[in-house]
């Protein structure tokens, strides 16, 4: 599973590279492109578990049901709150553990990039 983390990590910070980063929610409701066009939550901008979700189902928000996909989306999370250095503990939800992460307020898109492209390097060691 290391290299499927490390893929899934370095994806979702590409999804921050294409997107944009956003606080406080999954992704930005109803954005448009510039010229009217409103753009799927896909491609909207995106927190970092918006991001982490859409490299592993194409969504910006993670399964809501308590089924496999779900489960597997947290267990990701938390590795990758772990690895990041949340300082949230594990029992606590783990989207939360990345939403309190990401929406820190002088934390920089580079900066959560650069998150996910070390724990991409730490799990693929």
């Amino acid at each position: 599973m290391t290299a499927e983390l490390a893929d899934l990590f370095s994806e979702a910070a590409n999804v921050l590279r294409r997107n944009g980063r956003y606080r406080g929610a999954y992704f930005e409701a109803a954005p448009t492109c510039g010229v009217g066009i409103q753009l799927a939550p896909c491609e909207s901008r995106v927190c970092l578990a918006g991001a982490l979700s859409i490299a592993m189902t194409g969504e910006p928000v993670p399964p809501v049901d308590d089924g496999p996909e779900r489960r597997k989306f947290d267990e990701v999370a938390n590795r990758l709150a772990d690895l990041i250095g949340t300082r949230s503990s594990s029992r606590q939800d783990p989207v939360m553990r990345l939403a309190t992460w990401n929406d820190v307020p002088d934390r920089t898109t580079r900066n959560v990039i650069d998150a996910l492209e070390d724990a991409a390097k730490k799990v693929a060691a």
